[in-house]
């Protein structure tokens, strides 16, 4: 008993619930749920070995019309849960009946139809069968047809510590996959298939069946992890899962891709349930399964369970991908685009910004002796100013950078160990913002100067043309990836963000990998309550991630590196 007030929360909790949570709790086995308004065609042969292997089977009756439990002119009770405690077959005039024995919990209350205790029908049966199955008593136990069964219950839960209950072949072996999971709003909660834009950002995971195929041959299961200590205060979302075929593909699959696949299998309906599970038959072959629930931005914990007669293999799909594609915009400026990227935005954009950088030094470091104290040292109150008065003014949506931030930035930036940044130490602080969040007056002249270097190797627009069009591309990041205009990233537009920075000050292309579980983190370190990341703030994590890459370029010295548990809290500290 303490245990399971453990498990619930309290004692309070213990009461009511649904007999699936209860065997599935104090057993931990293998559940599978039918129901029974649309029953599989083999009902009676699943019933059969769920007993023969010794399977706890419950069922539960419609609830009426009011809500306290009442009883039925059958003498079942409305709303109730009962146990199926016996499966047989006997004859009963030359004919097979299909017999279910069923049990009261409460220990009295039995049906009084066909083949109840004084039912007349245990008169055509041998007498063998009638003094074995016959009790004629208020037990709680009772005999009714399978077919009476299906018509007065609605649902009917199995639960078995052998999953071969689920297939008629013994000699099977079920193989187990687990994985955990999470919907966060506005990340990876995209909800069903219905909600076409952001059902892609859902967590994937990859399923690759092997073997023969076989009848019913995967069970999937789904079941959300509730935050709530206390069940009483636990409220279930309609949850469900699809599942789609797919070929050898590198990231997670984008909305592209959903638009114009049907998934080969799903759940039958998105139920606010615990739990939900369906029994497929799947050719070998890979497949993607994606757990969501019914509306998008729902945050909620989630198991998900794969029972698979041959061998599997299942992994997230999350760890890496590529950027959702921005509007399309007009051909013509998509070419210039391209390349602008290829020659600024990528590994060239450094010598592009070192070019244009060189004459403004000198500007950099008059305006940094105005601003900076008697020992031309600049504290993180001083860094606070510049930023949110001169360098970002107007840019800035929530105050500005905090005395916290700043602080931090000087930490990162302060390779003399001063505690304050130097005139070389703020240039390179400036630049990187700079390169984090471009004008377009800036980038264009940049542009120019990379047009005049690359122009004759590289096959390019006219000049006057390349120049009237760059202000399509002299979008910073920040804004190029802000599409809904508000001055903010939502954590969809965050991915993208981060994604689009490339690996900070690695000099390479830009296509950093995100997990769902990364940019989660990230959401919750950097982001505010509303789930949005400010400007100032996306320069923070990006100078962090620049810093964090730099310290495991220079351990791990281009090759593999694993780190020991006190080396990752370190490097998790400085995030």
């Amino acid at each position: 008993m303490p245990s399971s007030v453990r498990v619930c929360g309290s004692y309070t909790d213990m009461n009511a619930g649904t007999p699936a949570e209860a065997l599935m709790d104090f057993t931990g086995g293998i559940h599978m749920c039918i129901q029974l308004s649309d029953p599989p065609p083999d009902l009676w042969r699943l019933m059969s070995r769920a007993g023969n292997y010794g399977a706890l089977l419950s069922c539960s009756t419609p609830q009426g019309e009011s809500s306290s439990l009442t009883l039925s002119p059958n003498g079942l009770v409305e709303g109730h849960a009962y146990t199926v405690t016996g499966v047989i077959q006997m004859m009963s005039r030359g004919k097979p009946v299909k017999m279910l024995r069923l049990w009261n919990p409460w220990g009295k209350g039995e049906w009084n139809g066909d083949w109840s205790d004084r039912s007349s029908l245990w008169q055509t049966v041998n007498s063998q069968d009638r003094e074995k199955c016959l009790s004629v008593a208020d037990d709680g136990e009772f005999w009714m047809t399978l077919e009476d069964f299906s018509k007065f219950f609605t649902d009917l839960d199995i639960c078995g510590l052998n999953p071969n209950f689920l297939d008629e072949d013994s000699s099977s072996r079920w193989t187990t996959s687990v994985a955990e999971g999470r919907w966060v709003a506005g990340t990876t909660a995209g909800g069903c298939m219905n909600y076409k834009d952001s059902f892609w950002t859902n967590p994937q995971y990859r399923v690759k069946l092997c073997g023969e195929k076989a009848e019913k041959n995967i069970l999937v299961s789904l079941m959300q992890k509730s935050d709530k200590r206390n069940r009483h205060l636990v409220q279930n979302l309609h949850i469900g899962f699809s599942i789609f075929e797919h070929r050898a593909h590198r990231g997670k699959f984008t909305a592209s891709f959903f638009s114009s696949q049907q998934p080969v299998a799903q759940t039958k309906t998105f139920m606010n349930a615990r739990e939900v599970m369906e029994l497929l038959t799947l050719k070998p072959g890979e497949y993607m399964i994606v757990p969501s629930t019914f509306h998008p931005n729902e945050t909620a914990s989630f198991l998900l369970t794969i029972l698979c007669k041959t061998e599997t293999r299942c992994y997230e799909n999350s760890g890496e991908r590529s950027p959702e594609p921005v509007p399309e915009v007009p051909d013509h400026i998509i070419t210039d685009h391209v390349w602008l990227t290829r020659h600024c935005l990528n590994s060239n954009m450094a010598d592009v910004m070192k070019v244009k950088n060189r004459p403004e030094d000198e500007n950099k470091n008059a305006f940094f002796r105005q601003h900076s104290d008697k020992y031309e040292e600049m504290d993180a109150e001083q860094l606070q100013r510049i930023l949110n008065e001169k360098l970002l003014k107007g840019d800035l949506k929530s105050g500005g950078f905090s005395i916290d931030a700043c602080r931090s930035m000087v930490a990162l930036m302060d390779t003399s160990v001063t505690g304050r940044l130097n005139s070389s130490e703020f240039i390179r602080l400036w630049n990187k913002v700079v390169i984090y969040k471009v004008t377009t007056s800036t980038l264009a002249l940049s542009c120019c100067t990379a047009f005049q270097k690359y122009s004759n190797p590289v096959p390019v627009p006219h000049t006057s043309v390349f120049y009237r069009r760059v202000t399509f591309v002299g979008q910073d990041i920040f804004f190029q990836t802000d599409v809904s205009r508000t001055g903010t990233l939502s954590l969809t537009e965050l991915r993208n963000a981060v994604v689009a920075s490339g690996t900070p000050g690695s000099g390479e292309p830009p296509g950093m990998r995100v997990s769902d579980d990364t940019l989660n983190l990230m959401a919750l370190r950097y982001g505010a309550s509303s789930g949005h990341m400010t400007l100032e703030s996306f320069i923070s994590l990006i100078l962090r991630l620049d810093c964090m890459f730099k310290i495991f370029r220079q351990l791990s010295d281009g090759k593999t590196m694993s780190l020991q548990e006190s080396e990752v809290k370190t490097s998790a500290s400085l995030l």
